[in-house]
């Protein structure tokens, strides 16, 4: 199981290569794939979306599991923004992953600097 930034899903429905291939080969390999809910705001309210855009994350979305903001997520987000300084999103996104103990998949270097969760960058 993955959780997916929001970089990741709207370069994945952009059909960058890297990112499109990396997930095409683990989902054939069964894996899951999880997001935050912040993720789901970020994506239904970019910008300059088409109508074929939203339908396209609207059935992406379908296929992903969402995962609540809770107590636990709240409070290790907060933790990441006192100690690494980062956005509230970044860091609720960030605190997703290590509530749920997998790995944050993003394109984003200021992850780099946290420790938990365990970061793959593509």
């Amino acid at each position: 199981m993955f959780v997916l930034d929001t970089n990741i899903i709207i370069q994945y429905l952009q059909g960058v290569p890297t990112v499109k291939e990396w997930i095409n080969e683990k989902r054939s390999r069964g894996a899951r794939f999880v997001i935050s809910a912040v993720t789901v705001t970020e994506l239904l309210s970019c910008p300059n979306t088409t109508p074929n855009e939203k339908e396209l994350i609207e059935l992406l979305l379908r296929e992903l599991l969402v995962i609540d903001v809770s107590m636990t997520v709240a409070r290790l987000a907060a933790h990441g923004r006192v100690v690494h300084r980062m956005k509230t999103i970044d860091s609720l996104i960030a605190a997703t992953a290590e509530s749920c103990n997998v790995p944050l998949v993003t394109r984003d270097t200021h992850f780099k600097k946290l420790r938990k969760p365990s970061v793959i960058f593509l």
